[in-house]
């Protein structure tokens, strides 16, 4: 079984990734982004463990979505 981390640092459009992470810490970020990055998430985790509402609610939920696009970010580095 291939780890989260590592299938989503094998996902090819980093660009995309990049850009949507930099939203993540403004005040008004851009919510088709923050879903992407949602979606992607929910994907290499192959469950639905986020949604919209647990994002724009829940301080532990934004801090793990963005803890692990850091990560990503850092092995694509």
């Amino acid at each position: 079984m291939v780890a989260p981390k590592h299938k989503a640092a094998a996902y090819q459009d980093r660009e995309s990734v990049i850009d949507a992470f930099n939203e993540i810490g403004k005040i008004r970020p851009d919510k088709n982004k923050i879903i992407f990055l949602i979606n992607l998430f929910n994907e290499v985790h192959n469950n639905n463990a986020l949604n919209w509402n647990s994002y724009a609610t829940c301080g532990d939920c934004q801090r793990a979505l963005c803890n692990f696009f850091k990560h990503v970010i850092n092995e694509w580095r």
